[in-house]
């Protein structure tokens, strides 16, 4: 017998209250830029004391949160369950797993 999704989710986060699916190319697209983003704040902090290096890595960076921006609005306004869209819940999109599977959490 295989696990239903939100079992499976529920064993990763207790506090996961329900999941949602996202399409695919979604959350290919939001996985690689959470990825870069992650990587150009890294790379960031090692040049925080340079300020020339620092800013370029900035300019490299806001593109990429302006995307990943656009993305979290459009799985908000278009694939978050009505019932969760209030400022009661928040949703979490664990992109290092490969999945399309967006976890539903109370917010603390």
């Amino acid at each position: 017998m295989t696990e239903k999704p939100f079992e499976a989710q529920l064993q990763l986060d207790p506090d996961v209250i329900d999941t949602f699916e996202i399409p695919k190319e979604l959350a290919d697209e939001l996985s690689a830029l959470l990825t870069k983003s992650s990587i150009r704040r890294s790379l960031m902090l090692e040049v925080i004391n340079q300020p020339t290096k620092y800013e370029a890595m900035e300019e490299l960076l806001l593109p990429v949160e302006t995307r990943s921006m656009v993305l979290k609005q459009i799985i908000t306004n278009q694939f978050v369950p009505e019932k969760y869209r209030s400022q009661a819940y928040t949703w979490h999109f664990p992109y290092s797993n490969g999945e399309c599977i967006v976890w539903i959490k109370p917010t603390n």
